[in-house]
């Protein structure tokens, strides 16, 4: 029967005989990979970490300046009511000693 040029030759398979050390070679270059795997997937969850670490600080910043404007936005409106008490107070004043005058 005719060889097939796709398929290997099967006898030179079986006349080809690995050792014990040529699968432990395989092994340590297999279990060196797994190893190099882990790095670079640790190495990059690293990173990822990093990063939602810096878009946390930065969503901080943001949080802590959008808190100043509002805070100086409240003591701004709390020192006009308190202006606005204070004139209203005045013209209170005023009306009545008008009233009193007029009354006289």
């Amino acid at each position: 029967m005719a060889q097939s040029p796709s398929m290997p030759d099967m006898a030179s398979l079986r006349s080809h005989g690995r050792t014990n050390s040529d699968v432990q070679v395989l092994v340590k270059r297999f279990e060196h990979l797994d190893v190099r795997d882990r790095d670079a997937e640790s190495e990059a969850r690293r990173k990822k970490q990093e990063m939602e670490l810096r878009r946390a600080q930065l969503g901080r910043e943001e949080a802590e300046s959008e808190l100043k404007k509002w805070r100086e936005e409240c003591r701004r409106i709390a020192e006009d009511l308190k202006e606005s008490r204070h004139r209203e107070s005045k013209v209170s004043n005023r009306l009545e000693k008008i009233m009193v005058c007029c009354i006289c």
